[in-house]
Order: C-alpha cells, then sequence, then structure tokens
C-alpha cells in the first residue's frame, strides 16, 4: 500500500464564474512562508500589472519567516496590493478561497509541495507555476495554465495577467 502525502483536493469543486462576475480579481498563492515558497515574486509581478489589481490571498502552510514575511507585507502595502494571510490548514477557508479565485500562483524556487496545483485542477482554475518538479508533472503549459523559470518575475506578471484579463483563456 501507498502512503498518501497530500489530502485529496476531490472536495474542491470546480468555482462557478458566474459567482465571481463583478467581483475583482483573486489570486491565490499557497505555500511556506519562506523565499523558497516565492510569496515575494508574486508581490513584485503584482506590483508590474498594468490596470489589473487584484486581490492575494495567501494560503500559509508550514514555515513561516518573520523577516521575509514582513517585507512581503510592507512591498504590498507600498505597491497598492491587497493581501490577506489565511492558514491553508483550515479546509473550509481554503475550499472557499478556491472557490472564489481567479488564478493560482505557485512560484516556488524548490520543490515545496504540488497541493495548490492539484486543488487549482480540481477547482477548475489556472495556474502559474515555476519550473519545480512537482508542478511539472501535474500541468501542461498553456493548457492547464502556465509553467515559468523560477525567479522570472516578469514571465510571472504576463503570464499572470493574462489569465486576469482573459476571462476566455481562463475558461470563465
Amino acid at each position: 500500500a501507498k502512503t498518501a502525502l497530500f489530502r485529496s483536493p476531490a472536495d474542491f469543486a470546480p468555482h462557478d464564474a458566474a459567482q465571481l462576475s463583478g467581483k475583482p480579481a483573486r489570486v491565490i498563492f499557497e505555500g511556506p512562508l519562506t523565499r523558497a515558497g516565492g510569496l515575494d515574486l508574486v508581490v513584485e509581478a503584482l506590483a508590474r500589472l498594468g490596470s489589473v489589481t487584484p486581490e492575494l490571498l495567501v494560503l500559509a502552510s508550514g514555515c513561516r519567516e518573520k523577516r521575509y514575511l514582513a517585507w512581503c507585507q510592507r512591498r504590498a502595502s507600498e505597491t497598492g496590493l491587497r493581501l490577506t494571510i489565511a492558514s491553508a490548514s483550515e479546509r473550509a477557508a481554503a475550499r472557499d478561497a478556491y472557490a472564489s479565485a481567479t488564478v493560482v500562483c505557485a512560484p516556488y524556487r524548490d520543490a515545496i509541495m504540488s497541493e495548490p496545483a492539484h486543488r487549482a485542477a480540481a477547482a477548475g482554475i489556472p495556474i502559474v507555476a515555476t519550473e519545480v518538479d512537482t508542478l511539472l508533472e501535474l500541468g501542461e503549459d498553456g493548457v492547464t495554465g502556465y509553467i515559468v523559470p523560477i525567479d522570472d518575475i516578469l514571465g510571472l506578471a504576463r503570464r499572470l495577467e493574462l489569465l486576469l484579463r482573459d476571462e476566455e483563456l481562463r475558461g470563465d
């Protein structure tokens, strides 16, 4: 018998795009609040977007580096980005977050976790992720979302903006 490493995303039902109509775009980041997790990359990428101003919902899991998190929060505030932090371990909150998401972003610098990709797929939400092994195995570039090189803030920003602006491309 194999050991399940991740909880099943089966209860993450597809989101209803009609319910999201007229609401601000929401980007989900799920992962550890460490440099390896890449939250700083999401903040910097979203700061580079033109007229699109999404909310960034952070589902924190695992480690937290206080100075790193403080920098990310300060940078988000400087750029006018609305950043909210919740716990990924609260299953109902995570499920609700994914149900209201426009795009999932997993800009990991290291192979940390693949649960966001599983959850995004279960909810039918595109994902923008980096070229780490665990995420490459789960998605297909240009089909389930986009894969960008690690630490490529401009590439991340371009792909996020593309998905945030184009409802048809997202499948809404």
